[in-house]
């Protein structure tokens, strides 16, 4: 990836190709939008962006056909795909949430839970300021509260998720 500023937007692109690779823009409106990440199969791109006014979450397929997909609903920032690529995690605000991802046919958002709020710092980077580990148990990121720089890593979140999704089906 490769995000180019012009003015006061930001762009996403794409290089690929033969060496040397030739970008092409992915995401390119007068509109910033940042912070993107492949998906697992490397078929779709999620990033944040603010052409609505406010940061909200899409995606958009690498190939960049077939229009994007808004993620979040009410803002939010830093998407991080699953390691297996079923849910894409981002925050909303005081809140990380996770939404069920469907790619079989089409892209279809399925679900969209928060799992946890308030146990990390807020950031307005461009960037994302945590991660989901490689078997999708655990997140890293940074913790808020006091002046000190600490790591709150989150376990067994997988499994209130599961129960919470569970839940939801039966409504």
């Amino acid at each position: 990836f490769a995000l180019v500023t012009l003015g006061k937007a930001t762009d996403i692109y794409v290089a690929e190709g033969d060496p040397p690779p030739q970008p092409r823009p992915l995401v390119a409106t007068p509109a910033i939008e940042a912070g993107p990440r492949f998906s697992p199969d490397g078929r779709w791109v999620a990033y944040h962006g603010d052409e609505s006014g406010q940061r909200e979450v899409y995606v958009i397929a690498t190939s960049g056909d077939g229009g994007r997909h808004q993620i979040s609903t009410a803002g939010g920032a830093e998407p991080v795909w699953a390691p297996d690529g079923k849910t894409l995690y981002y925050r909303a605000g005081g809140r990380m949430m996770a939404a069920g991802i469907a790619t079989s046919s089409a892209f279809v958002v399925t679900s969209r839970q928060p799992l946890f709020t308030d146990l990390f710092r807020s950031t307005n980077q461009t960037t994302t300021a945590y991660d989901v580990s490689r078997d999708g148990k655990s997140f890293l990121m940074l913790g808020r509260g006091d002046e000190k720089e600490r790591v709150i890593v989150v376990v067994g979140w997988l499994d209130e998720l599961k129960e919470r999704m569970a839940l939801a089906t039966k409504k």
